[in-house]
């Protein structure tokens, strides 16, 4: 199992940003045991929900839950990839700011 998921998350870490999730969907297309993902990737992202109000990782549980449930959905899979696009987006310019502010200069706005 453990290098099952290694060789999974190799696939999608080598796919390119914006399609890696349409792609692994793909792939996924076929295989058996469709209800227990389904099932478990449930069930964490209702434990991410729980964890979003008391402390512990209530985001990563979410996120967690919706990257295994986009093996069997195309909608949540081209959300997910229209979601990495806009955050990656996000930190770049929130790290060109950092760097701009660090020299000094005043932060846009």
């Amino acid at each position: 199992m453990k290098k099952k998921a290694q060789r999974t998350w190799a696939e999608i870490k080598d796919d390119p940003p914006g399609e890696r999730f349409q792609r692994h969907f793909r792939r996924r297309q076929g295989r058996k045991g469709r209800m227990r993902l389904i099932a478990m990737s449930s069930a964490l992202i209702f434990a991410g929900i729980v964890l979003l109000f008391i402390p512990g990782p209530g985001l990563l549980l979410i996120a967690l839950g919706a990257a295994l449930l986009a093996e069997e959905s195309l909608r949540i899979a081209r959300a997910l990839d229209w979601s990495e696009i806009e955050i990656r987006t996000l930190i770049d310019r929130a790290g060109r700011v950092w760097r701009r502010v660090g020299r000094g200069r005043e932060p846009p706005g």
